[in-house]
């Protein structure tokens, strides 16, 4: 079921589902949305309690225009989870989602009962990927954002082998975020600070 939170007048989309416990809490990857994980909240729900945020600046949740950062979608889920009434949950993130709760459980280690990171670039960039960061950001601060976004998630969030189909559907929703959610929010991901264990 889709429901929504206001704080500070910025309104946070999200799903909740099933019941039981442990509750899992899915925080989905960079300029994604709770609707990427369609196909495990299913998997989960008969016997957890589900819940799976649109980030600000994400999906059907409001995208205010300021610089978004790790820090302040921590400050939101830690916000969020009182306000949906979620003791210690498991944390599932993607990507960005398991930075936010790295970053989230250093912050305040009793939150959660355990989180799982998936796909999520827990070390500092090596060198070699350093520069192409540093090309594909610049290409986040001109006209073409989108095109430049299109092709760094084809080239480097994909098998060779995916579904060419689910490859375009992906790619093209991801693209069409925010030009400044893309720029900051991938910038501040693999910031060192925020890697760090």
């Amino acid at each position: 079921m889709r429901k929504t939170v206001s704080r500070d007048d910025v309104r946070l989309s999200y799903l909740d589902s099933g019941s039981g416990e442990p509750p899992l809490l899915f925080i989905h990857g960079w300029c994604c949305n709770a609707t990427f994980w369609r196909y495990q909240l299913p998997a989960f729900e008969a016997g957890h309690r589900v819940v799976a945020l649109d980030l600000r600046g994400h999906g059907e949740s409001d995208k205010p225009d300021q610089d978004y950062g790790i820090q302040s979608f921590v400050d939101d889920v830690l916000w969020f989870m009182d306000q949906a009434r979620l003791e210690q949950p498991v944390l599932v993130g993607h990507s960005m989602g398991g930075i936010i709760a790295l970053n989230l459980l250093r912050r305040k280690p009793n939150a959660a009962r355990a989180a799982v990171l998936v796909d999520s670039p827990v070390l500092p960039l090596p060198e070699n990927l350093r520069s192409v960061m540093d090309s594909v950001l610049a290409g986040f601060k001109s006209p073409a954002y989108a095109d430049t976004a299109k092709s760094f998630i084809a080239t480097f969030m994909f098998r060779e082998d995916s579904d060419p189909e689910l490859m375009q559907s992906i790619v093209d929703a991801m693209a069409a975020a925010p030009q400044r959610l893309m720029r900051t929010a991938l910038e501040d991901t693999v910031a060192e600070k925020n890697l760090e264990p």
